[in-house]
């Protein structure tokens, strides 16, 4: 598969994805009276868009060059990911929603979802190998 071939099937599912999980999450906020501030959720969401892609795409990059090493690769980009949020978005994020049980979730739910479509793609790409 060539690399433009992956990068845009990878983006448009994952796009899909963090979509419809955008939409339940906030369908969610809305039954149970809690604020949208669409500033936050653009910010949780797009950084973990972004960050999943670049993870993915260093993967997708290094895989027949750097095969034994494509696990710890997948543990540094999680880690960065995490390293990230600690240090940039939670703290914005509790501009917007100081309970920190909000703002936590409001990044970990689309964290959650992209993570998983970014293991189920690894796995098949991997399977190729």
């Amino acid at each position: 598969m060539k690399n433009t071939n992956f990068a845009l099937s990878f983006s448009i599912q994952l796009i899909v994805v963090l979509s419809v999980v955008l939409t339940l999450h906030f369908f969610y906020f809305y039954a149970m009276n809690l604020s949208v501030n669409w500033n936050a959720w653009s910010i949780a969401y797009v950084s973990n868009c972004a960050m999943t892609l670049f993870a993915t795409l260093a993967i997708y990059r290094f895989r027949n060059t750097h095969t034994e090493s494509l696990g710890y690769i997948f543990l540094v980009g999680s880690l960065l990911k995490l390293t990230v949020f600690a240090a940039v978005i939670q703290p914005l994020l509790t501009v917007h929603y100081p309970e920190k049980t909000d703002s936590f979730f409001l990044f970990f739910v689309p964290y959650t979802f992209a993570l998983a479509v970014e293991i189920r793609v690894l796995i098949r790409l991997l399977n190729r190998l």
